[in-house]
């Protein structure tokens, strides 16, 4: 984010993980209570499904130099673009 946006950001950011943060304190024993163990099986189903669409969607951006990403995140693909610039 441009330093103009970054405090509306990091607001947007707060308040939605606040709130997440809010309602998986107070149904965490509730959904826990009501369907068990299938409250674990669903936070690994969702770890998992995260994982791979990391894996796949983001760009590789270890040891690379603020220009080279910079020609990454221009580029039309840039996850594919992310893997061939050398290193």
């Amino acid at each position: 984010m441009s330093n103009d946006m970054r405090a509306k950001g990091m607001g947007t950011f707060k308040l939605t993980a606040g709130g997440a943060g809010f309602i998986g304190t107070f149904a965490a024993p509730v959904a826990l209570a009501d369907i068990g163990y299938w409250f674990y099986v669903f936070f690994v189903f969702w770890g998992s499904f995260e994982f791979v669409f990391v894996y796949f969607f983001f760009a590789e951006t270890k040891g690379r130099t603020l220009e080279e990403l910079d020609d990454v995140s221009e580029a039309s693909n840039f996850r594919k673009a992310s893997l061939n610039i050398s290193t």
